[in-house]
């Protein structure tokens, strides 16, 4: 298993959730099937993952 480094805040000396290793570990997975030339980098995922929770934060706010 290769290990990602991440953006996901956790509390010090703890680990994160199963959810968010597996989420991580997935969009790992995903990257590295893709050829060289349209892989992302680790900062380039992390800032698609931050602007997709952003995303779904604000689309929460015009849902009723």
């Amino acid at each position: 298993m290769t290990h990602v480094k991440c953006t996901k805040l956790k509390p010090k000396g703890k680990h994160l959730d199963e959810d968010d290793q597996e989420y991580l570990e997935q969009m790992a997975r995903q990257n590295r099937q893709l050829p060289k030339h349209k892989r992302l980098t680790q900062a380039d995922m992390a800032i698609d993952d931050y602007l997709s929770d952003l995303l779904t934060i604000c689309l929460s706010f015009f849902v009723v």
